[in-house]
């Protein structure tokens, strides 16, 4: 119950929390594990339950898997614990829509009320011990507050920019680029951060999406770079400029800014490219040493390089080095190593497919680049 409370108050997009957790993604991902770990916890609480009762009475154990108006802190358990399976399968069997899963993921809210009140009427070290009652009834209440904050009056209550889209650029085949102007309040971030994005046009549809922002903090355009990756992604080549767009955010602490060194090493895998894309024009002074390692399958699919190139020509401090895996192979931490030579007192930071991502990560650790050192921005959140 309290790791379900926990879940619901990092499900908030809690900004401050960010820091503790290094990233929205990051919380994301914790919030996937210990979302698992607390419905099986909760899957087996009956079972246990009632193998604990069987020496006792056989229909005693029985009594706690069937629902009875005559037990209801029972019934308030199995209601809830049936919400959460039923919201659970349809998710995971169907594979529903976005928009669709996000609605289903209400009815965990409600789930959570019932097993609250099967918490605090059932006899047991709850109703007993007052600091546990107190300490469970404390996170119980601020987890609900949270989800009612963001889930159920989010539209209201957290702030959101009004944009309108002023171009879409056809990059090749498959990536396009979005241009998006404030319509009143400009929102401020930092070069690698990425947003929600709320494109109000039907074709198209009107769920979030998120994506990072491949523009930097003083153009006066805010962009994004999209590729077709899925349904909503090839839908977007058909954004037309004047569209209302309606964004939440900034979101994401993946930023130089926020490495431990000043000497770093950029991975960008296709279009894991985007979030260098805002930090690059930062990269001037000897500040920063910076070297860019662009991985591309086919040189042709390079988003952006003539201006990376022509800002490594006026800023040695920024070098920019691309690498065609499918001529070369995949890119690994020993060929970084040998082009670079001392990995001592650098950060490095990963952006791409989620394989490359943790199979770059596993060897730069066995190189002996500290955890702490090695960044990387997830995309499946």
């Amino acid at each position: 119950m309290a790791l379900f409370a926990i879940n619901l108050i990092l499900s908030a997009r809690l900004k401050h929390l960010e820091n503790y957790f290094g990233g929205l993604n990051r919380i994301y991902i914790i919030h996937h594990l210990i979302g698992g770990l607390s419905f099986c916890l909760l899957l087996f609480h009956p079972l246990f339950s009632a193998v604990r009762l069987v020496p006792v009475s056989v229909s005693f154990a029985g009594a706690l898997l069937v629902p009875s108006l005559n037990n209801l802190p029972v019934a308030y358990g199995i209601v809830a614990l049936a919400i959460m399976i039923l919201t659970l399968f349809f998710t995971f069997h169907f594979r529903p829509k976005y928009q669709f899963w996000r609605g289903l993921h209400k009815y965990l809210g409600l789930a959570f009320f019932f097993a609250g009140l099967h918490v605090f009427f059932i006899p047991s070290d709850v109703s007993t011990n007052y600091f546990l009652r107190f300490y469970m009834l404390l996170l119980s209440t601020v987890a609900l507050l949270f989800f009612t904050y963001y889930t159920l009056l989010g539209k209201y209550l957290i702030k959101k920019y009004e944009y309108k889209v002023t171009s879409v650029e056809k990059i090749n085949e498959k990536v396009i680029e979005v241009s998006l102007l404030a319509l009143a309040e400009k929102m401020v971030y930092s070069p690698g951060q990425f947003v929600f994005f709320k494109f109000n046009n039907k074709k198209i549809g009107e769920e979030e999406h998120p994506f990072s922002i491949s523009s930097n903090p003083a153009d006066k355009f805010l962009q994004i770079i999209v590729k077709n990756l899925g349904d909503f992604t090839a839908r977007l080549k058909q954004l037309e400029v004047g569209t209302k767009v309606t964004i939440d955010g900034p979101y994401g602490k993946f930023s130089y800014k926020n490495a431990h060194h000043k000497k770093q090493i950029w991975i960008a895998g296709g279009i894991g490219i985007t979030p260098f894309l805002g930090m690059f024009p930062d990269v001037r002074d000897d500040k920063y040493s910076v070297t860019l390692v662009y991985v591309l399958a086919k040189e042709n699919e390079a988003v952006h390089l003539p201006e990376m190139l022509l800002h490594a020509k006026e800023y040695p401090n920024f070098r920019v080095a691309t690498f065609g895996s499918s001529e070369r192979g995949r890119i690994t931490a020993e060929i970084i190593h040998h082009y670079y030579g001392n990995l001592d007192d650098i950060s490095i930071f990963l952006c791409g497919p989620p394989y490359m991502m943790k199979s770059l990560r596993e060897q730069f650790e066995t190189l002996g680049v500290s955890s702490t050192d090695i960044h990387s921005e997830e995309f499946e959140l």
